[in-house]
Parts: C-alpha cells; structure tokens; sequence
C-alpha cells in the first residue's frame, strides 16, 4: 500500500471532520480524534502508528451509517433551520445519539419533541419577532439592566436566561429571540415601567426633593437615563436638572 503523504491525510481528516459535524456527530468522541490528528498535522507533529492508522480506517470507512435515517435528517433539517441558531448544538447532539441508535430518555424526547415543534412553527409561521413597541420597552429594560450586578441576576436565574437571550437578540449575535424571553426580562423591570407609563409625577406638578428638601416642579416626563436610572427632569432652586425619581416626594419632608 503507497505511503499517505502529510498533506493528503490532512486534507482527507478536514473532509471527514466536516462530514462528522453535518452528520451531527460533532461532539462525538471520533470527530474530537480527528480533530486532535488534524491539530498535530497542521503543526506537522508525528503521529504514532496506532493513530495513524486508526486515522485511515476512520477515513476509509466513512461517516457510520444512521440506524433511523429519516428521524436524523428530520432533526438535522431543524437545527440548520434559520431561526433555531440557539437550539443547532442540542439538535446536533439529539442527533447524534439517534445516529447510534441510543435510547432517548422520556425528558430527553420531550425536550427534543419540543425543539423539532418550535422549528414546524417557524416553517409555517415565520421567525418571531417583537414589534415595534414591545422592542422599544426592552430597549429601556437594557438600559435599566446597567444598574443591576451579577448578585442580582444569580438570584433571579430565569431572568437572569430571559436577559441572555434578549441581549443577544438586541446586540446581533442571534436572528431569534422568544417572546417569553421578551416579557420575562421586561417583567423584571414591570414597577419602573408602570411609572414611565403612568408617571407618580404630573407634569407641572409642585414636588419635593427629600435629601435637600427643596421645592421643585415637574419639568417633563421620566426617562431612564445612560446609568440606568429612573430620573425625572425638574426645576428646582432655579435651574433644570435630571432627579432620581425615589428621591422626589409628593409632600414636604418633615425636618
């Protein structure tokens, strides 16, 4: 048998490599060899006699043929569907598994049922997205999420899920976003956005501030400011500023 040069066994690991992730068999344990192998030829390491020739045999033998064919290509079709970005890893896992034949638990095809659901919906339906002005409200919840800290979101985990979403929704990373993302991650924020709605403080309305006990007077209406804060603009001891909407009183603070 002629000697396999270098550069045709790498180029031979690349195509099989790509074959193995098509096939959803990325995260197999024969996919992360070869990729090992591909990593040691490209930095023209040596490779052993045992991996080299369990490398060929890989590569003679092709990707394993699917023992539910049909099933595989229905979940493959779904995880490369436009839309389903964030679910394409779990799906190609799903299967994988499937690929080999493996036993799905009743959780696992529950989950995965609900996935290949979520994928028919965009088929027929479209890609959700949020309108016009459910997006304008999670863009002053991103910016309220500014003045929130990690210990904040740790105690709040699906929100915490929720916000993740929206983020990379917001910021391009995903094309798709749920709408129980949307709303859980607004829900967070429900108190401050009831009062931008339906501000505590009229406009011309005479206030007080609490911490200077000045007298002031409702400028315009409240808007959440770059530091993700609830402020309102007011009038105060003759010159307009931005206040923070907890330190403005309806009556005179007692001394």
């Amino acid at each position: 048998m002629a000697r396999k040069s270098r550069e045709l066994r790498l180029a031979q690991t690349k195509d099989m490599i790509q074959k193995y992730e098509s096939a959803g068999l990325g995260n197999d344990k024969v996919c992360r060899f070869m990729r090992d192998m591909e990593y040691r030829l490209e930095c023209n390491k040596a490779l052993s006699s045992g991996r080299r020739n369990w490398l060929d045999r890989i590569i003679d033998e092709g990707v394993p043929a699917a023992k539910n064919e049909e099933r595989v290509n229905e979940i493959l079709e779904a995880a490369n569907l436009k839309g389903m970005e964030a679910k394409k890893s779990i799906l190609e896992e799903f299967a994988g598994k499937v690929r080999r034949g493996w036993s799905l638990s009743e959780k696992q095809e529950k989950w995965l049922s609900g996935m290949l659901s979520e994928a028919e919906d965009i088929r027929i339906n479209g890609i959700w997205h949020p309108s016009d002005e459910l997006r304008a409200d999670i863009e002053i919840c991103m910016r309220l999420a500014k003045n929130k800290n990690g210990w904040f979101w740790s105690h709040k985990p699906g929100a915490s899920k929720a916000y993740g979403k929206v983020q990379d929704y917001m910021t391009g990373v995903t094309t798709r976003v749920d709408e129980w993302a949307c709303n859980k991650f607004i829900n967070v924020f429900k108190t401050i956005m009831k009062e931008l709605k339906t501000p505590k403080h009229a406009l011309g309305a005479m206030c007080f501030i609490g911490y200077s006990k000045e007298v002031a007077v409702i400028a315009d209406i409240p808007f959440v400011n770059d530091h993700g804060k609830l402020v309102y603009p007011i009038i105060a001891s003759g010159t307009m500023r931005n206040e923070s909407a907890g330190n403005i009183l309806k009556r005179r603070p007692k001394a």
